[in-house]
């Protein structure tokens, strides 16, 4: 949305990569799924190189992306919309930096329960930022 002009190659990119990542899961699931990660206890997987690849790159493009898009409303007139710019930078720091902490670290289990949670406040942040509940609105005095 911000970048028009650049819409269709992005588009192209992400497809493509998406795609072939698609494939190399789909195939690995049938042939040998220790390609895609293994179990370490109930709760945790030790994700192969490349998914963690994967999921590190997902994660930066996320964070990159998100936070072009938060820097916008910051430059809006309205408070309920800077609002939001805030709240979605918290979301688009903590849940990515949370999402590579859960998949390419070797976490105890208080360390996941930790990440976890923290993962649970981003998705929390990033619905809030999307899509400000009444209840926030009278708390923060948005309307």
């Amino acid at each position: 949305m911000i970048y028009e002009d650049k819409r269709k190659a992005f588009i192209v990119i992400y497809s493509v990569i998406l795609a072939v990542f698609e494939v190399y899961i789909i195939y690995f699931l049938i042939v040998d799924p220790s390609f895609i990660g293994v179990k370490q206890r109930i709760f945790d997987i030790k994700y192969s190189l490349i998914i963690t690849i994967y999921w590190m790159w997902l994660n930066f493009s996320i964070t990159i992306t998100g936070l072009l898009f938060a820097k916008q409303s910051f430059k809006s007139e309205k408070k309920e919309i800077r609002f939001k710019g805030l709240v979605l930078v918290i979301a688009f720091l903590t849940y990515p930096i949370c999402g590579v902490l859960d998949a390419g670290v070797d976490l105890n289990t208080i360390g996941l329960i930790i990440v976890r949670s923290l993962l649970m406040f981003g998705a929390l942040m990033l619905y809030i930022g999307f899509f400000v509940p009444k209840v926030i609105k009278k708390l923060f005095h948005l309307e």
